[in-house]
């Protein structure tokens, strides 16, 4: 533009003038680099290919109203408001779109390999050099890469898993019940005077559904547990795992500005830097430790077994160690979440749990009859967890994709290449012209009940579209389901403080920052 060039101008002459002192250079630099702001800001409301889509001025106008809220934790909730006020399309960024109607998933994240809307990369990784990621793979690759982790995560697979799945869920249910009897002396959540009685004690369900889920997540990918469960502690490969779940907010909003990006990873790329080598070493060294154990069922099995024989497997060993470290993260941290909110959702609402508790009693005469196939006939327990899931999605932001040349039509308007498209779950699973009473807990409207049969359950994908699809939605579902309904029929539960709105504490980062959730538990064996 002719006036950023006319600024740039006026930068140089200054360079070439050394009889200047510092403060009128200083005073001339600020005013340039503030002429320039202003006219970036002019361009993108008035002149910008998106000019046409509606929102806030100064979103309109600029990333960083964006980024701080972002940043601050608050963006997801913002951008119900957006939608609610400048409807199914707005403008939250110069060149990012959000999107809301009722053909948004397909069109965004449907179609082939050939024409489908490419993932912005700065947002999934830090570092331009990190490659063989499935998350980030280039079509041609991600096809590969996904066949030939599929056998792990089809129907067949997660059956050959349960045992080990049962495994680490009888270890954590024996340890509450040893913590129920006051029995359990290496448990941080020992009985004090006071807080209990025989039969009961108060855990924190935040941290054993992280620890349930961090060492099912081990024990499937590397076949050994990281003993969160048996320690009561994380697990150091762990704590920076949970971590992750505010930081990795901050690392990705810093995709928005290259040079900023770049200046933070010279100051602390050593720092951070280590902390990628320290988990990648970890991967490294458990898949080492798996491939010279006898063969066993896991989510790995396959891929090792292929990549041992053959060079051109999809999966090298490096890129092996690479996604076994992306399923540790995206295998626990996500369902620990979804388990901590349905918990925290049915024992809020004394008619759900009662209905759910009814339900698991009556479907089992012993825990030992529970099992991953048993447990795919309890309808309303899987009408809780999607509904858990549609208020409180383990992922609740958006995750974005980029136009690709030549452009695209969304909802019948064209949207020009180059432009970053997301769509926000939480925002739109609370747009209540989507889905009727969207901040009240109603299991009912995953059974079809004329009440809800408004509702636009096709646009309820928490596991997202098309064929980049989240690989482990099936597994996600045994688990959880497998998880809650040994803690139904084996314990009776409430929170401590029923007036917590523990929904209220909990911050919007690329995952859910989560707060501590008390629970007393009851365990009905040792209440006979």
């Amino acid at each position: 533009m002719l006036l950023s060039s006319l600024v740039g101008g006026l930068i140089q002459k200054l360079c070439d003038v050394p009889t200047l002192g510092a403060y009128p250079v200083t005073v001339t630099l600020f005013l340039a680099l503030g002429i320039s702001v202003l006219t970036q800001s002019i361009y993108n409301v008035f002149f910008h290919p998106l000019n046409s889509y509606p929102g806030p001025l100064l979103w309109r106008a600029a990333r960083l109203p964006y980024v701080v809220r972002a940043l601050q934790g608050r963006l997801v909730y913002d951008m119900l408001k957006l939608h609610k006020r400048y409807g199914p399309i707005v403008r939250v960024a110069p060149n990012e779109l959000s999107v809301q109607y009722e053909d948004a998933w397909e069109e965004v994240h449907g179609g082939t390999y050939d024409n489908e809307m490419q993932k912005w990369k700065p947002y999934y990784r830090v570092q331009p050099e990190q490659t063989g990621f499935i998350m980030t793979a280039p079509p041609e690759d991600h096809s590969k890469m996904r066949r030939a982790l599929s056998y792990g995560f089809s129907d067949r697979g997660i059956h050959e898993l349960e045992s080990h799945m049962i495994t680490t869920l009888d270890i954590m249910l024996d340890r509450l019940i040893g913590i129920c009897g006051g029995q359990d002396h290496k448990s941080p959540h020992k009985p004090v005077k006071g807080d209990v009685c025989l039969g009961e004690a108060t855990i924190d369900v935040t941290k054993w559904c992280n620890f349930i889920t961090f060492d099912m997540i081990g024990m499937l990918t590397f076949g050994e547990s990281f003993n969160c469960l048996k320690t009561g502690t994380y697990h150091p490969w762990v704590e920076p795992i949970v971590k992750l779940t505010r930081y990795s907010g901050i690392l990705a909003n810093l995709g928005f500005y290259p040079k900023f990006q770049e200046l933070l990873l010279r100051l602390f790329g050593g720092v951070i830097c280590r902390r990628m080598n320290f988990h990648q070493n970890h991967s490294r060294a458990a898949l080492e430790r798996r491939a010279e154990k006898e063969e066993r069922s896991d989510l790995l099995s396959e891929s090792l077994k292929q990549a041992q024989v053959s060079e051109h497997h999809p999966l090298s060993w490096d890129k092996l160690v690479m996604n076994a470290s992306t399923l540790v993260v995206a295998g626990s941290e996500t369902s620990a979440t979804t388990l901590t909110a349905a918990l925290y959702l049915i024992l809020s609402n004394p008619d759900s749990y009662h209905r759910l508790q009814n339900e698991v009693r009556s479907a089992f005469r012993s825990k030992s009859d529970i099992n991953i196939f048993a447990v795919n006939k309890l309808v309303y327990m899987l009408a809780c967890l999607n509904e858990t899931m549609r208020m409180l999605p383990a992922v609740p932001g958006g995750l974005p994709r980029v136009v690709s040349s030549g452009g695209r039509v969304l909802n019948g308007k064209f949207v020009p290449e180059d432009t970053i498209v997301a769509i926000w779950h939480w925002a739109l699973y609370h747009n209540d012209n989507f889905f009727q009473h969207p901040f009240e807990f109603h299991p009912e409207r995953f059974l079809g009940v004329p009440d809800f049969m408004s509702d636009a359950r096709h646009m309820f994908q928490p596991f997202h579209v098309g064929r980049r699809a989240c690989i482990g939605r099936s597994l996600a579902y045994a688990e959880m389901k497998l998880i809650l309904a040994r803690l139904i029929f084996e314990f009776d539960m409430e929170i401590v403080d029923k007036d917590c709105n523990w929904l209220r504490q909990l911050r919007p980062f690329n995952f859910w920052y989560k707060t501590p959730l008390y629970v007393r538990i009851k365990a009905r064996e040792c209440l006979g």
